[in-house]
């Protein structure tokens, strides 16, 4: 049976950036939740001490639903978008319950 997959992204924005970037992940927050239902949550985390750092906490309901979030054309015209946002390359994890 497959299980969970919880992935994490840590990155900060350039602070010219922050209401742009802030308005993109909430339009992917909201189409994500709408549009995959293999996704069991979908958020943005801001640093209380760090105003320009993220992390977004995701759940999925296995791997291939992870996967698949990749292809989907939401994700993709953000990351078009994105590289001209950060200041810092996003630091990826992959995580499941032991």
């Amino acid at each position: 049976m497959s299980q969970p997959i919880y992935v994490t992204a840590k990155f900060r924005i350039k602070t010219e950036k922050l209401s742009e970037a802030n308005a993109l992940m909430q339009n992917l927050i909201t189409k994500t939740l709408q549009n995959e239902e293999n996704c069991i949550s979908y958020t943005y985390l801001k640093n209380n001490n760090v105003e320009n750092e993220f992390t977004s906490f995701e759940i999925w309901k296995d791997a291939d639903a992870e996967a698949n979030h990749w292809t989907t054309s939401h994700i993709a015209e953000a990351l078009k978008q994105l590289p001209e946002m950060l200041e810092t390359e996003p630091e990826i994890n992959k995580w499941n319950r032991i």
